[in-house]
């Protein structure tokens, strides 16, 4: 009975120790979900009467232009801790300010769906641009804790992806890629990265659906948005009139060398239902793709970045050395859900275009079905994953940081991607990459120490009683 009543509480204590040891080693997690004060808070913005109204309707189509050295001023009765800015065009250059506390943002950091941590609780911040560019759409303000999982926290664009993805336009990396970035971004945790070839800046609703859909589907670093503006054709020949090649080929090769990936999905060769700029896009890719390693190819990009020779090519339904992903496996972190569902529920953010494409895994399109169009590795056997034969460099992965502030940094760590590469290197048996190996909890160890010594207690005890005995 002294045995079990001491386990018993040795138990308790350990695992009361271990909880306190956990919220000390993650204080994130013990932060409850963050209250929203957008509603009553009061908007100053160049005078207009309607100003609160328009930036607190959750309307994307009431907006506010952001004047240069003018201020759009937040107040609030509680206490803010965090914004969340939704713009409709992002200025060249703007500034947030908060207190003695001013947060610079460029176009290099500045994100179409802004979230900010403000380097202190405050009843006031300003949002202050350098031009007449930014146009707001909406804001929403919380107070301390968590930020809702619906808010959009954007990473920057990685230094080195593991996977880089490259559509033509917002949309065609769910209908044609499938349950690729959910896949890879959410089950397999690798960095996947996104960039576009052409930019929907004249259908000011769809960037916002790109976002959402890529928010949906797991994806956390910024994605690219070329300058190229979208353009209808029914053929290359007329993509080639309508797009400089040249440039085209140089976007692309600067992606592949700036993000240095292991492998670049891209389009049809016959551009899916006969779209040229698809064409125009997949066609480039096979341009480039044994010239990029080449630092008289494109030099300014080479000289920026450096070279890179992509291990691995998929084209959607590209006819050689063909491969069929299965998208309907489970993935436990997204609650069971598919990687195909996830892509699903991913393309319904794309709300213009419900009408003109549905989501098909057996249709014309097949979004499960590539081919290996370039290889440094060697061709597929096992045919079920795009990152078979390749060995990961070792390298200690960076994430890439949010904007600091000048009295104090914002961080974003990512576990997933703290250990170097190496480790995930040699998959298990059941395709999953290997653990780091887990530790004994500590009220188990403490436990077992404390039902220990009570043995040898009672060892001891019934010895000398014995011996007790015989005198």
């Amino acid at each position: 009975m002294l045995l079990l009543a001491g386990v018993m509480f040795w138990a308790a204590f350990g695992a009361n120790a271990q909880g306190e040891q956990e919220k000390a080693e993650n204080p994130a997690a013990q932060q409850p979900t963050a209250p929203e004060l957008t509603t009553g808070i009061s908007v100053s913005a160049h005078n207009m009467d309607k100003a609160s109204w328009v930036l607190t309707d959750r309307n994307r189509a009431t907006k506010i232009q952001l004047m240069s050295r003018t201020s759009v001023i937040l107040e609030s009765e509680q206490e803010m801790a965090s914004v969340y800015i939704i713009w409709d065009h992002t200025p060249d250059s703007w500034k947030l300010l908060c207190g003695d506390s001013e947060i610079e943002f460029d176009r290099e950091n500045s994100f179409l769906h802004q979230y900010v941590a403000l380097p202190e609780q405050t009843t006031r911040i300003e949002l202050k641009a350098e031009d007449d560019r930014g146009i707001l759409c909406d804001v929403y303000i919380f107070g301390k804790g968590e930020a809702p999982d619906w808010v959009q926290r954007w990473q920057m664009p990685y230094e080195r992806a593991d996977l880089l993805a490259l559509p033509t336009h917002a949309d065609d990396e769910l209908l044609f890629f499938g349950g690729t970035l959910p896949y890879y971004a959410i089950e397999k945790g690798y960095r996947v990265q996104v960039a576009y070839l052409t930019n929907h800046n004249g259908e000011p609703y769809r960037p916002h659906e790109l976002l959402n859909g890529l928010w949906s589907c797991g994806v956390r670093a910024y994605p690219i948005i070329s300058d190229f503006p979208d353009y209808y054709s029914e053929s290359i020949e007329h993509a080639m009139e309508l797009y400089d090649v040249e440039q085209v080929l140089s976007y692309q090769t600067e992606l592949i060398r700036r993000f240095r990936p292991y492998v670049v999905v891209g389009h049809d060769t016959a551009g899916e239902y006969g779209h040229g700029v698809h064409q125009l896009n997949a066609y480039g890719l096979m341009q480039i793709v044994n010239k990029t390693n080449d630092p008289e190819w494109f030099p300014e990009s080479a000289e920026k970045y450096g070279v890179w020779e992509i291990p691995k090519l998929y084209l959607h339904l590209y006819p050689q050395n063909k491969i069929v992903m299965d998208w309907n496996v489970p993935i436990e972190e997204a609650g069971g859900k598919t990687a195909y569902q996830i892509a699903c529920e991913a393309y319904q953010c794309h709300v213009s275009q419900q009408r003109s494409f549905q989501m098909g895994q057996k249709d014309r399109y097949r979004c499960s079905d590539f081919g290996l169009a370039h290889t440094t590795v060697g061709k597929d056997i096992q045919k079920h994953d795009f990152f078979e034969n390749i060995v990961f460099e070792e390298e200690t992965i960076q994430l890439p940081q949010p904007p600091e502030s000048k009295s104090e940094a914002q961080s974003i760590s990512d576990p997933a991607h703290e250990m170097p590469l190496q480790e995930l290197e040699a998959p298990a048996e059941n395709g999953k990459e290997p653990q780091t190996k887990a530790s004994v909890p500590l009220w188990l160890f403490v436990a077992l120490l404390a039902a220990s010594g009570m043995l040898l207690l009672m060892i001891w005890y019934a010895v000398r009683r014995k011996a007790r005995k015989k005198e």
